[in-house]
């Protein structure tokens, strides 16, 4: 036991000297983060640009961007305007894909007053592109344009809290190695979540998936959190600021537009069984339906 307790405090010690160690490392990379961020914005602001030129504004200013997140950007009008779908997905591939930024991103056109996501698209490096309803143009009227990145330079660059996150998952994970085995020789188990069934899936919230028959669908870590929440409240009103404060309040960074990302990827994944589905009230709440 003497022996096993030397162990953990050295396994923590060691954590701590190299969480140290990588923060002062990391915070000489903030003048690199700095340019690639104003970087981005000028780019974003090229497809504002762009947009309105192909629908024949040349006069019209694009407003400042406004970051509206840690890697989301909005592009705003002063006058109103029509756009090709088409034409718009061109425009970001030429302005981002060709100067070299992240290929993935999604764009979400947003109408002014209500709110509402009137058109979207999304480009992977790794999947397919997702890009409905090309060909319908979009009438004259009071737009925003969304853009978000994942993936970026400033992400790939690991900051001190991602560094000493890593480190100190590391140590944990080097102390589990010593402690379950004394927790296994004193009966002591982890209690594991048991899968539940929402209609014809079945819901692993432990393994992130969703199985339906012999299919197996992955869920990422934020979609199996918003729908365990959806889940818990099957057929009841949940309201949209809860969902978005318990998914990334703790992340520092609160963001609701990411939120329809990822409801509309589950909805997606959930569409292989008709009888469940996401419904959203007046853009302010939203239930999970089952029948």
């Amino acid at each position: 036991m003497v022996k096993t307790s030397i162990t953990i405090v050295s396994i923590i010690a060691v954590t701590i000297i190299l969480m140290n160690f990588t923060v002062m490392i990391s915070e000489n990379n903030t003048t690199y983060t700095d340019y690639d961020r104003k970087h981005t914005e000028l780019l974003v602001r090229t497809v504002g640009h762009q947009v309105l030129l192909h629908a024949g504004d040349s006069t019209s200013r694009v407003l400042p961007v406004n970051k509206i997140g840690e890697n989301s950007y909005e592009l705003q009008f002063e006058n109103e305007f029509a756009f090709k779908p088409d034409t718009l997905v061109s425009i970001v591939r030429k302005s981002l894909v060709k100067e070299g930024s992240p290929l993935n991103f999604v764009v979400n056109v947003m109408e002014c007053q209500t709110q509402e996501m009137v058109y979207g698209f999304e480009i992977q490096s790794t999947y397919s592109d997702i890009e409905p309803c090309l060909g319908r143009t979009q009438p004259r009227g009071c737009y925003a344009i969304q853009i978000t990145f994942f993936n970026t330079n400033e992400e790939s660059a690991f900051s001190s809290f991602q560094y000493v996150s890593l480190f100190a998952l590391l140590g944990l994970g080097c102390l589990a190695l010593v402690i379950n085995p004394i927790l296994k020789s004193r009966g002591i188990t982890t209690k594991k979540i048991a899968p539940k069934t929402i209609s014809r899936f079945i819901f692993n919230e432990e393994q992130g998936r969703l199985e339906l028959d012999d299919q197996k669908i992955s869920l990422t870590s934020k979609e199996a959190k918003i729908l365990k929440i959806l889940l818990d409240n099957a057929n009841r009103l949940v309201d949209r600021q809860y969902l978005v404060k318990e998914i990334w309040e703790n992340e520092g960074v609160i963001t609701g537009r990411s939120l329809d990302v990822f409801i509309s990827k589950l909805r997606k994944k959930l569409s292989l069984d008709p009888s469940v589905k996401i419904t959203n009230v007046h853009g302010r709440v939203y239930k999970l339906e089952t029948s």
